[in-house]
């Protein structure tokens, strides 16, 4: 029989944002007992995060995330959002490593069973959000922090094409939110424990429809304002397809 001290732990799926800091020194049971969003769970010994590290059976997320042995300093993790256990603090991770500088980049999908690899944002558009709003926490998004965003998935019953614009422009819609949080007033709620209306200010960015904005920046850039429009409207589908009429098969098996 496994002693409690043996027993895996991780939080529950809850905004670390919405947690006064510095909330990786917190146990789960004194988080518990004083309310917060935090508690103890069971997890199968062999579940490991995207970045393939096991998570450890004491409560020190932020060492055993990434791991006490050093790499080299050119070593760096890519977080896979779909090769995760059912419930894994996705965001938690990502903030972790990078406070380490050691966050590569993201292969962006979600899960519903498995390694689904569904279009980014499909299963939990929440989720994408307390990512983005992480990166955007640690000033990631520009090019010099060397975090790539990369799109992995297999697109099995929606169109190909269509379907990585979905996820591009959801991925838009996620860090366009993250990017109106209001961080001096998250940041006076973690300062006073007030766990509720930190969650208040990241609903309230989260709620915001930010479609038009993000139209409005197409149409500077001189684009157009509607992608998905603008594809079907284009016939590069019609066309493919017809080029590929009598052709050689491609793909697994073929």
């Amino acid at each position: 029989m496994r002693s409690a001290g043996d027993v895996q732990t991780r939080p529950v799926q809850a905004p670390i944002a919405a947690l006064p800091p510095p909330y990786e020194n917190r146990t789960a049971r004194a988080s518990a007992a004083r309310g917060s969003l935090w508690m103890a769970t069971r997890i199968p010994p062999r579940a490991t995060s995207a970045s393939k590290i096991r998570q450890s059976c004491a409560w020190k997320p932020t060492r055993r995330i990434v791991p006490e042995r050093p790499a080299g300093p050119k070593a760096k993790v890519v977080v896979d959002t779909g090769h995760h256990a059912p419930g894994t603090n996705i965001e938690f991770i990502v903030a972790s490593l990078l406070r380490a500088d050691r966050l590569g980049g993201f292969d962006f999908n979600s899960r519903f069973y498995a390694d689904d690899d569904l279009m980014v944002g499909s299963a939990d558009p929440f989720q994408l959000f307390r990512i983005m709003h992480e990166v955007v926490q640690a000033d990631a998004l520009s090019p010099d922090s060397g975090v790539a965003f990369m799109l992995d998935q297999c697109h099995n019953i929606e169109p190909k094409i269509p379907g990585q614009i979905r996820s591009v422009m959801n991925v838009q819609e996620a860090t366009a939110k993250a990017l109106l949080v209001d961080v001096d007033a998250l940041a006076a709620a973690q300062r006073n424990g007030d766990v509720l209306g930190a969650n208040a200010v990241l609903m309230d960015a989260y709620n915001t429809d930010v479609r038009p904005l993000l139209a409005e920046v197409r149409g500077g850039l001189g684009v157009d304002v509607d992608p998905m429009r603008a594809y079907a409207d284009s016939g590069y589908a019609a066309t493919i397809e017809a080029d590929r009429v009598g052709g050689q098969a491609a793909g697994w098996g073929a």
